[in-house]
C-alpha cells in the first residue's frame, strides 16, 4: 500500500538529508513508482522509471540507467526505493581529477624509484671500485692488501673471499720466504 500524506513530510526531510549527504538528488518511490519524496522538490513523475523497476526485479535490489546526462541509481528497500541522480558531467570531472592525481602519483613514484636506484647502483659502484683497488694490490704484490666490507651481502662475500684469499697466500709467502732463508743458512754454513 501507498505511504500516506502524513508520511510524505518526513520522506521529503529523509530525502534532502540523503541529497546533501550523496551530494546528489534523491528521489524516493513507492512499489508501484510513485513520487513519494523529492529533494528538489519534484514529485510529479508519471509511471516508474526503468532504474526503479529494475531495482525491483532484481535479486540483488540495485538498478542504474543513463538518461539525459545523468547517471541514476536505485536502491529497493522494504516500501519504497531510493534513486539517486548523479550528471555524468561531474563523475567525468571527477574521473579526470582522479586520473590526474594517478599520473601525478605514478610520475613522482617513477622519480623516487629512479632516485632510489640510483643511490643503490653508486652504493654497488663505490664497493666494487674498493674491490678493483684490492685485487690491483695483491696483483702487483701487496699481499698485506685487504678490503674493508662490512655489509652481508653477495658483494661483501666476494670481498671476504678475496681477502681470505689475500691472507693466506701473505702466510704462504712469509711461509717460502722463512723456509728459503733456512736452506740458504744450511747451505751458507
Amino acid at each position: 500500500s501507498e505511504l500516506d500524506a502524513a508520511q510524505h513530510l518526513p520522506l521529503a526531510d529523509e530525502a534532502i538529508r540523503a541529497a546533501d549527504d550523496a551530494d546528489a538528488p534523491v528521489t524516493i518511490f513507492s512499489r508501484t513508482g510513485a513520487v513519494l519524496a523529492s529533494s528538489d522538490g519534484n514529485t510529479g513523475q508519471a509511471g516508474r522509471p526503468e532504474e526503479v523497476a529494475k531495482a525491483l526485479s532484481n535479486s540483488q535490489k540495485t538498478g542504474h540507467a543513463e538518461r539525459n546526462g545523468t547517471l541514476y541509481v536505485a536502491y529497493a528497500g522494504s516500501g519504497y526505493t531510493v534513486r539517486l541522480a548523479y550528471p555524468l558531467n561531474t563523475i567525468q570531472a571527477t574521473m579526470g581529477t582522479l586520473r590526474r592525481a594517478l599520473l601525478l602519483a605514478s610520475a613522482l613514484a617513477l622519480v623516487l624509484a629512479t632516485v632510489a636506484a640510483a643511490f643503490m647502483a653508486r652504493s654497488v659502484a663505490v664497493r666494487l671500485k674498493r674491490i678493483v683497488t684490492f685485487a690491483n694490490r695483491v696483483a702487483s704484490g701487496d699481499l698485506s692488501a685487504r678490503v674493508e666490507e662490512g655489509n652481508l651481502d653477495e658483494l661483501s662475500e666476494v670481498a671476504h673471499a678475496l681477502d681470505a684469499t689475500a691472507s693466506r697466500l701473505e702466510q704462504s709467502f712469509h711461509a717460502l720466504e722463512g723456509s728459503r732463508r733456512e736452506l740458504t743458512a744450511l747451505l751458507d754454513s
